[in-house]
Parts: C-alpha cells; sequence; structure tokens
C-alpha cells in the first residue's frame, strides 16, 4: 500500500529517469493458512501467526495492539509440528497428531493458546477438515472424530474399515462428504 505522494512525477521541463526499485514485505513461511475474524491465521512446525486485522499483507506490525500481528511458538516437541488448522467454534483451532490449540481472546496483547492433549490430525489430512451442524469432522490417526470443543469422539467405527488416509472433505452445512481410501490401499470410498 502505497501513500498518496509517495510517487511523484517529474514537471513538464525535467526529463525522466528509470530507477529500479525492490519492494520486500516480510511474510512468513507457512504450511497452514486460513481466515477468521478478519485476520489470516497460519501455522508452521511449532509456531502460529495471524495478520493485522483486515490487512492480509502485514505480518510483522508487533506496535500495534488492538489490530497488529502476533506470533507465538506453541513449544511441542512433536516432530511433524502443526498439521492442521480452521476457525470452528469462534476461535481458530491448530492441530498435531496429538494436540489441539485454541487460541483465545480479542487482540494480540489479549491472545493466549489453550493445549488440548486430544486426537488430532496427521500431516497430509489437513483437507478432511468440515463443519456440519456446528460438530468439527476429520481424520485423526485412529479415523474420523467428531469434535464440538471438548474431547473428539470417534465415529467410523461402523464402517468397518479400520484406517484411513487421503481424505478430502465438504459440507453443505448439514451433512459431512468425504473422498478416501483404505489405508495403504488404492481403493477409494466415498462416505
Amino acid at each position: 500500500k502505497f501513500y498518496e505522494n509517495t510517487f511523484k512525477a517529474p514537471d513538464a521541463e525535467s526529463e525522466w529517469t528509470e530507477t529500479m526499485v525492490n519492494i520486500k514485505r516480510d511474510i512468513p513461511d507457512v504450511d497452514i493458512a486460513f481466515a477468521h475474524n478478519n485476520r489470516v491465521w497460519a501455522a508452521k512446525d511449532r509456531s502460529i501467526y495471524c495478520t493485522n486485522q483486515g490487512d492480509p499483507l502485514v505480518w510483522a506490525d508487533y506496535d500495534s495492539l488492538a489490530g497488529g500481528s502476533w506470533w507465538a511458538d506453541t513449544g511441542n516437541g512433536e516432530v511433524d509440528g502443526i498439521t492442521g488448522g480452521v476457525s470452528f467454534g469462534g476461535y481458530p483451532r491448530f492441530f498435531t497428531r496429538e494436540h489441539i490449540y485454541t487460541v483465545y481472546g480479542d487482540a494480540p496483547a489479549d491472545f493466549s493458546i489453550y493445549d488440548l492433549r486430544a486426537k488430532g490430525t496427521p500431516r497430509g489430512e489437513s483437507e478432511s477438515f468440515a463443519s456440519a451442524n456446528g460438530i468439527l469432522i476429520y481424520l485423526s490417526d485412529s479415523g474420523f472424530v467428531a469434535y464440538s470443543g471438548g474431547y473428539p469422539q470417534k465415529i467410523d467405527s461402523d464402517l468397518g474399515i479400520n484406517r484411513f488416509e487421503g481424505a478430502i472433505a465438504a459440507s453443505d452445512g448439514r451433512k459431512y462428504y468425504v473422498w478416501c481410501r483404505e489405508f495403504e490401499k488404492n481403493d477409494s470410498t466415498e462416505i
């Protein structure tokens, strides 16, 4: 974003000159990103980031109190790090294989991370997240689970398949639709 009169054209009597200008913006290298409350939230490894409120291009403005950027390290030592993220239940939530992190607060000065040791999602399965009837459904290491803010509950026992992979899900708000395959098989399944 350039402010008015940042660049001035030469007057009619002077000659134009050409100059190379490099513009750099600090954007973190992230694996996961989603929108929540007019900010972009993102994660990589153990770190969680968010942009300035209303400005998805500003990731490093730590001087603003209410609308500024924010960054935190979860301190999690899991090898895969953060494997998924979603806006759910009014909060940004981040997942590892064995943890669910919820970021509480309305401004960077108030943000805090709540760590719930529970079934998260393995790396590569973040496309399994979808919300139906106010419940977040996703693929964990132990199968499909339903999450409403407490501990996720396994919901795929009646399917007769022990382990899934490659899940891609969607929802119409009422029903959860997923395409996946049985672990280490090439057969696809629609649920």
